[in-house]
């Protein structure tokens, strides 16, 4: 392994595990936000 392609598949995989976490992060928000809107609506009677 030179450094030239540890750096490459270096990149690659923060690359992968970036998009992943955002994928995650925008499920988890998205599940957080549908729950605070029924709660909301729930206090507040917005139909």
């Amino acid at each position: 392994m030179t450094l030239g392609s540890i750096l490459f598949f270096g990149g690659i995989a923060g690359a992968v595990i970036f998009l992943v976490v955002m994928i995650i992060w925008k499920v988890i928000l998205h599940k957080k936000r549908e729950a605070l809107m029924k709660e909301l609506e729930d206090k507040y009677m917005i139909s």
